[in-house]
């Protein structure tokens, strides 16, 4: 299991504690994004918000919906929400006052966005707009049209 280490964001100003992979699994490359840098702002975004992980995380992926921290990160998340958020959140409170960027509004505007999307998604498949919709294409085999010898091509 990772440990917390303190990560100074180079814009916030102030300290948050963020768990971070053991040093042996830090050492893989980071792809587009995805997991660790992802684990990273969902932490920052539980600490400076009222929001759990989960709600962190489905607020960003509803901006960057490939986002997908791995499973060991998501443990740490948990890790952190369960332990030392609390503490962070008091200590931030306490040293630099009320959050003058409005995080917690703006998260909860995002997630209802994206409840109102999936929503209609789900609408949307009970109707029969598909039908209007072009046909997907796809590859045919290689031997698709057989060989001149076919007794199909020969008719």
């Amino acid at each position: 299991m990772g440990r917390c280490v303190p990560f100074c964001g180079a814009t916030s100003g102030f300290v948050v504690g963020i768990p971070l992979p053991d040093a042996a699994s830090s050492r893989c490359a980071s792809l587009a994004g995805v997991s660790r840098s992802t684990t990273i702002l969902v932490a920052y975004l539980m600490t400076v918000t009222e929001l759990g992980w989960e709600g962190c995380l489905a607020a960003t992926k509803a901006v960057r919906s490939y986002v997908s921290p791995n499973f060991g990160f998501q443990q740490q998340l948990q890790e952190y929400e369960a332990t030392l958020l609390q503490e962070y959140r008091t200590w931030i409170r306490r040293d630099y006052g009320r959050n003058p960027f409005k995080d917690q509004e703006e998260l909860e505007c995002l997630l209802a966005q994206q409840e109102q999307r999936q929503k209609e998604q789900q609408l949307g498949s009970r109707d029969c707009s598909w039908i209007h919709s072009p046909a997907p294409t796809y590859p045919l085999p290689s031997q698709a049209g057989g060989t001149s010898g076919s007794r199909w091509m020969n008719r």
